[in-house]
């Protein structure tokens, strides 16, 4: 329910998930949870998306954060996605058809990049951030991977620190 908006402030979206395909493009979970906390000790609004499968993920999720943050309202189309997006104060994903979908709304997006080279699948915008990690494999070419030491060395401290300094450049003028 959007109306939730109103009544809390605009959000920040967090969407741990990828698809099955790209599963070794995941942050680790408790990861997200880490951020998730964080980030509502500091008074922000945090939700947790996912496809409508993924609902007993994050409501799991949604409890290890002690509910700092609560499940994002469903989306049953591309077009009530991109509403939701649209009320997001800033959205935070992997390398995601919703990330890509934030970023073409202008909502301020922060990318996890492990695997795939941000060079070449990020998006582009001055209200988008990459963040890395600079293990030698990363960028690589494989479809799976045994370890993905690329994306779990991706610190919640990085995030935070670009997710805040993305937030400030879209609060001054431009």
């Amino acid at each position: 329910d959007l109306d939730r908006v109103d009544a809390i402030g605009a959000p920040v979206l967090l969407h741990p998930f990828v698809s099955d395909f790209g599963r070794f493009k995941e942050w680790p979970a408790h990861r997200w949870v880490e951020l998730a906390r964080s980030l509502s000790g500091q008074g922000l609004p945090v939700w947790i998306s996912g496809a409508p499968e993924d609902r007993h993920a994050v409501a799991t999720m949604v409890e290890a954060t002690g509910n700092c943050a609560v499940a994002a309202p469903v989306t049953s189309s591309l077009k009530h996605l991109a509403g939701l997006l649209g009320c997001c104060r800033a959205v935070v994903a992997a390398d995601t058809g919703v990330l890509h979908l934030a970023a073409i709304r202008g909502v301020p997006s922060i990318g996890l990049y492990g695997p795939k080279d941000p060079a070449v699948y990020a998006p582009r915008d001055r209200w988008t951030r990459v963040v890395r990690s600079a293990v030698p494999c990363s960028p690589c070419t494989l479809r799976r991977c045994d370890h993905s030491f690329c994306m779990a060395a991706i610190s919640v401290n990085e995030v935070e620190a670009s997710l805040r300094e993305l937030l400030d450049a879209e609060a001054t003028p431009h």
